[in-house]
């Protein structure tokens, strides 16, 4: 009889900040969270965050490897795909920007050929100019970082290379310049960068604000010189969201979906370093490698929770939110259906104290976090809201393409912004795996009300 009657009880019982009873978890409930294990949690991550993925760039060979991966793991558990006739994927098209390097050619009055170290910014078209360095051609140094403080809550973190270049060249741009000479090192980052794109990257509207050449430390001429820059390649690149569905056990409520989500991709390589991979273990190969174990754990039940759920993997959100903005433009779900998105992002890499602990972005927005606190509290983990990170960080990851379109959405995370993060160090010997595994117990057990519609949250 009360199994009968609580989900009639607990809208009534349900006041923000309050606790509420919940169930026990069940026997099979049980058995499916122990399908969650630090081992098997290791073994997807090292694949998601190997080498030879290559950074999961958007686009890349590497990130389409990353998603088929995910895919063939959602197909194993038993899930359907949400794709077109039954697929896995979600396509989408996006520009790409290439730049050929080999053919920039860089002269002397003589004719002879002067080294450079990479075109990092193209022109629209082909541009040919020969002059003496001054108005039309200027050559520059860096500014030095000190010059540009980082503001509150970002010391020492270095000034981008990308930055100080900016600078540079609108300086030079102001004085009149059709082109820019950038003295740096041959070790520099922004050759690494100049190197890059001579593969297709993503068409960013953004960029230096003229045609800008990479050129040795100590370069200088007073002769004329003759450069003949190539035009930027536009093409098209095929990406893909990763999304499957477990149907719900109820006619009434598996209409309704909880999404799960994390974001496969990463920011690709770094040529010429001595570590050339940005890994991206904990940012966010570990969201992914819950998002997987989730979709294993439930679908391991015997019989599913009444509510539908669906798994997906985004690209592009390094990007700008891209893969999980394509996805709510053109859900595969009815969109007022959606109950919540449960966003998973960086949970391999604790803050000392929190091991086994996970907190919630934009606590406030909603009550989802109390509801999630509470079911997680019968795995003996503690979800919370972060002090510092909850709010400040409630728009800087997918979730907020859920959130703009009306949709509750939050991220849960188990870390911070730790050294390596954005760094070639995010590396899979660096995550705690037996914390992983607890939390993302945490996430099963705190969903579970929700996925069986004992519980259903709501915008604050």
């Amino acid at each position: 009889m009360i199994a009968v009657l609580l989900p009639l009880l607990l809208p009534m019982l349900q006041r923000p900040g309050q606790r509420f009873a919940l169930p026990r978890l069940t026997p099979e409930q049980g058995q499916a969270i122990l399908t969650i294990q630090p081992q098997r949690l290791e073994g997807t991550l090292f694949f998601l965050a190997s080498d030879e993925l290559e950074g999961r760039d958007t686009p890349s060979r590497g990130l389409r490897v990353a998603g088929r991966y995910i895919a063939s793991r959602f197909l194993a558990a038993g899930l359907e795909g949400l794709g077109p006739k039954g697929s896995f994927f979600l396509e989408d098209e996006v520009k790409t920007v290439r730049i050929p390097q080999n053919l920039v050619q860089f002269r002397d009055a003589q004719g002879k050929a002067l080294p450079h170290l990479g075109l990092l910014q193209a022109p629209e078209q082909p541009l040919d100019l020969s002059a003496i360095p001054g108005k039309d051609i200027q050559i520059a140094d860096l500014p030095k970082p000190g010059a540009f403080p980082m503001g509150p809550g970002r010391k020492g973190r270095k000034v981008p290379l990308l930055f100080l270049a900016f600078r540079a060249v609108s300086r030079a741009r102001a004085q009149g310049a059709k082109i820019c000479l950038i003295r740096v090192s041959p070790h520099s980052g922004l050759v690494a960068q100049a190197r890059a794109l001579n593969a297709p990257k993503l068409n960013r509207r953004r960029g230096l604000p003229i045609p800008t050449l990479l050129v040795p430390e100590g370069f200088s001429s007073k002769s004329k010189l003759s450069i003949h820059l190539p035009a930027k390649l536009v093409g098209k690149a095929k990406v893909r969201n990763v999304a499957a569905v477990l149907r719900g056990s109820d006619p009434e409520h598996n209409k309704e979906a909880l999404l799960f989500s994390a974001h496969m991709d990463h920011i690709g390589l770094r040529p010429g370093a001595d570590d050339p991979v940005f890994n991206g273990a904990d940012d966010d190969a570990s969201g992914c490698a819950g998002v997987i174990a989730l979709a294993e754990a439930f679908a391991s039940l015997e019989v599913p929770p009444k509510r539908s759920l669906i798994f997906v993997t985004f690209w592009g959100e390094e990007k700008g939110l891209l893969g999980s903005r394509a996805f709510v433009r053109n859900s595969p779900w009815p969109r007022n259906k959606i109950i919540a998105d449960i966003n998973i992002e960086m949970i391999g890499r604790p803050e000392e104290d929190a091991e086994g602990k996970i907190w919630m972005t934009g606590w406030g927005h909603s009550n989802l976090g109390i509801y999630m606190a509470q079911g997680a509290r019968r795995a003996r983990v503690k979800i919370f809201e972060h002090p510092k990170f909850s709010e400040m960080l409630y728009g800087q990851s997918d979730n907020l393409s859920f959130v703009q379109a009306g949709i509750i959405g939050h991220s849960f995370s188990a870390g911070s912004l730790h050294r390596d993060y954005h760094g070639t160090g995010d590396e899979i010997q660096k995550l705690n795996y037996p914390h992983m595994a607890k939390v993302v117990r945490g996430l099963f057990a705190g969903a579970l009300p929700i996925a069986d519609a004992l519980l259903t949250p709501s915008k604050k």
